[in-house]
């Protein structure tokens, strides 16, 4: 019998970026690079007026031109060599923008050799002078046990002057540790209120987090259309676990109207992103005729990419349509 999983409440997986980074996962700590350009992703000044400024040493117009190339923004095209090379001139000015940028490119192998050491020597650079980005990312180095032995009470530590702060990614970061317990008691009641303080900030993956509990009951009221209110915020901006979620949801019409036109575009969305749960409830959706004519073809290929993803649902529904005649 076809197995169509919910979307599966697991616990820390693999790191996937988004701008921020997170683990796709319950809950989700992000990691954050921080910016001398303003939220629109725009300079002050255009790109050659920068570039000539970076030329004559000024340490903003270095950051910024750094920081266009390593993010992609403004149009330009992502160029890792570029954007270490323009941070490092900041970094030779003290710059703690920089620092923290360049840092990130260390810890996630960026166009250079994965570094923990100097990604963390950079880190304790800034943190020391109380960057809350840098404080975040420091304090997600010792939460993985990324480079250093994995430190709950250091994360924690570190996430709490980051918070101080009003640091959305601290706020999600700490409400993971206490949802999951992570070097602290499982507290629903701190979990909540820090990802509510991060979800107002915007962060996609504290409104999918805070999404999870009102759908499972944690710590509040189950509540299916909070949680579908929620899951949409997130996966208006491209979280692929709550467009999952959220195709389950309009899947079974739990807190919003049955629609599978809806529950297959959302599937469809994440499946984009290589989302393996996405891709095996895509493909059961081809072989049950879910809102679509029944496709045993399309059904094999979707449950065949789920199975490179990693579903574990999926290896078991590819053999009960072998079994069944319907592929061979």
């Amino acid at each position: 019998m076809m197995k169509f999983p919910q979307h599966k409440l697991t616990k820390l997986l693999a790191a996937v970026l988004a701008g921020t980074f997170a683990l796709s996962a319950l809950a989700e700590p992000n990691i954050t690079t921080s910016t001398g350009i303003p939220v629109s992703g725009q300079s002050d000044n255009n790109f050659e007026t920068d570039l000539k400024l970076a030329r004559q040493g000024q340490v903003k117009a270095q950051v910024n031109i750094g920081l266009r190339y390593l993010r992609g923004i403004g149009g330009m095209e992502k160029d890792y060599t570029q954007a270490k090379i323009w941070l490092e001139k900041a970094v030779e000015q003290d710059d703690d923008t920089a620092k923290n940028n360049l840092g990130m490119m260390y810890l996630k192998g960026w166009g250079v050799e994965q570094d923990y050491a100097k990604a963390k020597d950079l880190f304790e650079q800034v943190t020391k002078k109380g960057n809350a980005n840098a404080q975040v990312n420091l304090g997600m180095m010792y939460l993985q046990g990324w480079g250093v032995e994995q430190n709950y009470a250091k994360a924690k530590d570190l996430f709490e002057q980051a918070v101080a702060q009003g640091n959305a990614e601290a706020q999600n970061n700490l409400g993971l540790m206490y949802q999951d317990g992570l070097g602290v008691e499982v507290d629903y009641v701190k979990a909540k209120a820090l990802y509510e303080q991060a979800a107002k900030q915007g962060v996609a993956s504290a409104q999918y987090s805070l999404g999870i509990m009102y759908e499972g009951g944690l710590g509040v009221k189950q509540d299916y259309v909070k949680a579908s209110v929620l899951f949409a915020k997130a996966a208006t901006q491209g979280h692929a676990q709550a467009q999952n979620n959220l195709g389950w949801l309009y899947l079974q019409g739990l807190g919003v109207k049955k629609n599978y036109v809806k529950a297959k575009a959302f599937y469809e969305k994440a499946a984009a992103q290589g989302h393996a749960q996405a891709l095996n409830n895509l493909g059961t959706m081809y072989v049950q005729g879910l809102g679509v004519k029944k496709d045993y073809v399309k059904a094999k290929i979707l449950l065949e990419q789920a199975v490179v993803q990693g579903d574990t649902d999926a290896p078991a529904n590819l053999n009960y349509l072998r079994k069944n005649g319907f592929i061979q």
